[in-house]
């Protein structure tokens, strides 16, 4: 079975609140009231399990050294929209054998390296309480005497080259594989066909299951995963040229059976 490694990245921009950095370091260190431990992403038995790693412990420790590096920098005041910090959320999936730990700390030695040195990360926190263990690193995207996030990660040519870096020098050498492109129109409906034609052939009992409309609901939506898990393939069927140009006389029959459609023209 086919394993990716993942990493995704957003900036967290101060028109979301004033206090966004210390709403993420907050849910990152599960430091949060115990209504919001009860949310059903969570295992709060399992909680326990997740680690901080080489940083700051506290949010508000982490909060003050992102204050320090700002004024370090010479940044004393920021823009009401700045995109004031950046989020990355390294991903392993849930039967990984590699060890995560060892895993992640590559992960945060890469980051460091590709947008440093310096290090601007101030936090570094590993979940192993939710469906897939993962790290989310919180860096500040200081350039000079600016910090913005958006500049730091650029577009989509950037994002990719990121992607592609982070892949060769980390997730590879750990046996996982490159994630492939999200399917789209078509290719994304046959997918989804495919996999439900397969359950359909090997009578899997989710079809009997009451859940099945949201778990089909599910596979249309995203029919990527289904396929690498079931191992299904969703290669489009060749159909002969001449079926084809029987199907297209057949309909240009049907077309010239219908009456025709008058239409009509008022000038002034």
């Amino acid at each position: 079975m086919t394993e990716y490694g993942f990493l995704r990245a957003k900036s967290l921009n101060l028109s979301e609140g004033q206090n966004i950095i210390a709403i993420a370091l907050k849910h990152n260190k599960r430091e949060f009231s115990a209504d919001f431990r009860s949310s059903r992403n969570i295992d709060s038995r399992r909680t326990y399990l997740n680690e901080s790693l080489p940083g700051p412990r506290s949010a508000f420790e982490a909060e003050r050294l992102a204050l320090q590096m700002l004024r370090d920098a010479g940044i004393t005041t920021q823009r009401k929209n700045a995109s004031i910090c950046v989020e990355f959320v390294f991903s392993l999936p849930a039967n990984f054998k590699g060890g995560d730990k060892q895993y992640f700390l590559a992960c945060i030695a890469w980051l460091e390296g590709y947008f440093g040195p310096p290090s601007r990360i101030i936090s570094a926190d590993v979940h192993r309480d939710q469906a897939t263990p993962h790290c989310h690193v919180l860096m500040m995207p200081i350039l000079g005497n600016t910090v913005s996030g958006r500049k730091m990660l650029g577009g989509k040519k950037q994002l990719k080259a990121m992607q592609e870096a982070f892949h060769d020098a980390v997730a590879s050498k750990h046996g996982l594989s490159k994630p492939a492109p999200l399917l789209r129109g078509l290719a994304k409906a046959q997918a989804a066909s495919a996999v439900i034609a397969h359950l359909k052939k090997t009578a899997d009992a989710v079809l009997m299951s009451p859940t099945w409309p949201i778990v089909r609901a599910a596979i249309e939506a995203n029919p990527r995963t289904y396929l690498d898990q079931l191992g299904v393939d969703a290669r489009p069927v060749e159909v002969p040229q001449r079926e084809v140009a029987a199907e297209d006389l057949r309909a240009w029959s049907k077309h010239l059976e219908q009456p025709a459609k008058t239409s009509s023209t008022v000038s002034t």
